[in-house]
């Protein structure tokens, strides 16, 4: 799609990619695991569901995930080969074979939708749309504000000796730069600009800034019981 096309009118051009592999070594069965009602992989599905994606593609290899009939036909099982099932396997592999899979074209788009981030809402896409369009930019991914965790802040260890890390001259926190990190709630990205850099963050890129709150992430059972409290 040539740059400068209004984005709204390529709509069909927009695919979502839920990936949830069995194996979870931080929470036993974590993509099962239920926030609220619903299972965080269904709430990524609902999510998906309540948007106008052309596909989407559910990359699993949970047996009760590819037996379960969908309401929504648009939604695509597909069964992740084994090697993309292991700890070792990376994301852009994952986003690979669903690519090949499905057959997407360069002018395709994706918005990736992992389902250890599960406070995210219809009004996000709309909205991160919304900026690709308005920014023209080749990608997107959702950010949070590291708040008290600021880099400037931090030490690191030589020896027995700390050393600070920052590399500017600040009085109080109130001069600090902004600093953002990705909460994995959302890459957005062109299929043929992935093709060519293997990389979420192609440039130029834009944030997509949430809170803090919604901006949970599971990766442990700290993080369950506390989305779920949240929840």
């Amino acid at each position: 799609m040539e740059r400068g096309i209004r984005l709204f009118a390529s709509l069909e051009r927009f695919n979502a990619l839920i990936p949830a592999r069995a194996g979870s070594k931080g929470v036993i069965n974590k993509n099962l695991m239920k926030v609220g009602t619903r299972s965080i992989t269904h709430r990524a599905l609902d999510l998906a569901s309540s948007w106008r994606f052309h596909k989407i593609i559910l990359s699993t290899d949970i047996d009760t995930l590819i037996d379960e009939e969908f309401n929504d036909k648009r939604i695509i099982k597909h069964r992740r080969p084994d090697f993309l099932c292991t700890d070792d396997a990376t994301m852009e592999g994952v986003v690979m074979d669903a690519i090949e899979s499905q057959k997407l074209t360069s002018d395709d788009w994706m918005v990736l939708l992992q389902p250890t981030c599960p406070f995210r809402v219809k009004g996000d896409i709309d909205l991160l749309i919304n900026i690709l369009e308005r920014t023209n930019a080749r990608s997107l991914i959702s950010v949070t504000p590291v708040g008290g965790a600021h880099p400037e802040r931090m030490y690191t260890k030589i020896q027995d000796s700390l050393r600070p890390l920052k590399y500017t001259s600040f009085s109080n926190r109130q001069t600090l730069k902004d600093i953002f990190i990705r909460n994995g709630a959302f890459y957005v990205f062109m299929v043929g600009d992935f093709l060519a850099q293997r990389s979420f963050y192609i440039h130029p890129c834009v944030g997509y800034e949430m809170d803090k709150e919604r901006s949970i992430n599971i990766d442990n059972e700290l993080d369950l019981i506390l989305a779920r409290q949240l929840a």
